[in-house]
C-alpha cells in the first residue's frame, strides 16, 4: 500500500513540474520576455549609462536624469534597469548581458533589504531555488520562474482581449523596460499620517544583516563590481533614501552592520558610495517608508542622481 501511495505521489509531482514548466516555456514572465526584448535589441554608439538596483532604483526617472545630463552634454543615454525584488544574486545572473552593452558608467542602488541573511531567511532547502538554480542556465530560452508568477502570466495571455481580469492602470518607459508604474500607488504621495501608520508593519524590522565577511550578497557584489572594472566599466554605488520612519524601526546593531557591509565593499572594491540613506527622510516626497514617489514633486531624487552622474562623467 505505501508503494502505491509513493508511485502516485512520484506520478504527481511529474505531472504538477510537467505543467509548470509547460506554462513557463509558454508564458514566461513579464521581466525575462523584457529582458529578452531589450537586450537582443541592436544598440547605437551613444555612451551609454546604467542604473540598476530594486525597486528603490525603480523610482527614478531615468527621463529626468537624462534631459538634465543633456543640458550639459549631448553624449549620453540613460537606462533604469532596475527591477521588483533585486538582490545581488540575482542581478549577478544577467551581469554578463549589462557588460555587453559596453556602458560608460553603472550606478548600482543598495539598501539595507538588498543583504538578507540566508540562514535566517531560508532555514530549510527551498525546492523553488533548487529549481531555479538548475534550469539558470537556460533562463532566457524557457523563463522558468516561480509557480504564481507563471500563473498570473498565463491568466493575462488568455484573459488580455476580455474583461475577466481587471489590471491596474501602469506606466512603462522605454528606458525602464523592466519596470511598471502602478498609477494608483508609486505616483501618490503620501501623507504623514499614512507615512506613520506603516510603523507597525515595518519590513524594517523583519531585516537580519549577516555580518560582512560570510555574507553571500555582499561576496557576490564586490564580485559583480571587480567583473565590471576589469571590462573597463566604471561602477559607482549609492545607497537608496528611506524616510526617517524606517529609518527608525532599524536597529543599532542593523545600522553597524550595514556600515560594515559598506566598509568591506569599498575596501576591496575601491568603489565610491554616495550615501543617500537619510539625505530626504524629512521631505514630503515619499509614496511609502521605502520608495519615493515617482512623481514630479519628488524630482529631487533623480535630479540629485543627475548630478552625480555629471560629476562621475566630468562635468
Amino acid at each position: 500500500m505505501k508503494k502505491k501511495i509513493l508511485i502516485i505521489m512520484c506520478i504527481v509531482f511529474i505531472i504538477s513540474f510537467s505543467i509548470f514548466y509547460t506554462f513557463s516555456y509558454f508564458f514566461p514572465s513579464r521581466l525575462t520576455y523584457s529582458e529578452n526584448i531589450f537586450f537582443k535589441q541592436n544598440f547605437d554608439n551613444d555612451n551609454k549609462i546604467i542604473l540598476i538596483g530594486s525597486s528603490h532604483v525603480g523610482q527614478l526617472n531615468a527621463t529626468n536624469i537624462e534631459e538634465s545630463i543633456v543640458k550639459k552634454t549631448h553624449e549620453y543615454k540613460v537606462y533604469n534597469l532596475a527591477y521588483q525584488g533585486d538582490i545581488p544574486e540575482r542581478r549577478i545572473k544577467s551581469l554578463d548581458k549589462i557588460v555587453s552593452l559596453k556602458p560608460t558608467l553603472v550606478l548600482y542602488g543598495i539598501s539595507y533589504r538588498d543583504f538578507p541573511s540566508m540562514m535566517n531567511s531560508y532555514p530549510l532547502p527551498d525546492p523553488k531555488q533548487y529549481f531555479y538554480d538548475l534550469f539558470s542556465n537556460d533562463q532566457d530560452d524557457f523563463g522558468i520562474n516561480n509557480p504564481k508568477l507563471t500563473t498570473l502570466e498565463f491568466i493575462r495571455h488568455i484573459s488580455k482581449d476580455s474583461m475577466l481580469v481587471a489590471t491596474p492602470k501602469e506606466l512603462t518607459f522605454q528606458n525602464t523596460p523592466f519596470f511598471t508604474y502602478d498609477i494608483t500607488t508609486q505616483l501618490k504621495i503620501a501623507n504623514n499620517t499614512e507615512l506613520e501608520s506603516e510603523r507597525v508593519t515595518s519590513e524594517a524590522t523583519k531585516i537580519h544583516l549577516e555580518k560582512p565577511p560570510t555574507d553571500k550578497q555582499t561576496i557576490l557584489l564586490i564580485k559583480m563590481i571587480n567583473d565590471l572594472k576589469k571590462n573597463g566599466i566604471k561602477v559607482v554605488l549609492f545607497t537608496t533614501p528611506l524616510h526617517k520612519v524606517y529609518l527608525e524601526e532599524l536597529t543599532e546593531s542593523q545600522k553597524i552592520t550595514f556600515d560594515e557591509i559598506l566598509e568591506k565593499i569599498h575596501r576591496e572594491t575601491n568603489v565610491k558610495i554616495y550615501n543617500l540613506t537619510e539625505k530626504y527622510s524629512d521631505l514630503p516626497i515619499w509614496t511609502n517608508t521605502s520608495h519615493v514617489a515617482f512623481n514630479t514633486d519628488s524630482l529631487i531624487y533623480s535630479q540629485d542622481m543627475a548630478q552625480i552622474i555629471l560629476n562621475e562623467i566630468g562635468h
